[in-house]
């Protein structure tokens, strides 16, 4: 489930107006990630995924990991 929300808040003069815009919708999406260990307490890893349920709706991240257990325990 995705909710998204927006607020927009314009000012002109003495005229304030506030608007805002709720969408929500049910996503179904696939995604792949790697991620890489620079040492036993630090990782980098890449991420993307695609909604099968409508064309052009995909997401892609890059991250950082970091760890409290050397390996994460494994």
């Amino acid at each position: 489930m995705r909710d998204v929300r927006y607020r927009y808040t314009s000012t002109y003069h003495n005229c304030e107006d506030v608007a805002s815009l709720d969408v929500v919708q049910a996503v179904l999406e696939a995604r792949a990630r790697a991620e890489l260990w620079l040492n036993p307490w630090i990782t980098v890893g890449a991420q993307a995924g695609a909604n099968v349920a409508a064309k052009g709706d995909w997401m892609t991240g890059l991250y950082f990991g970091f760890h409290s257990r050397a390996f994460a325990g494994r």
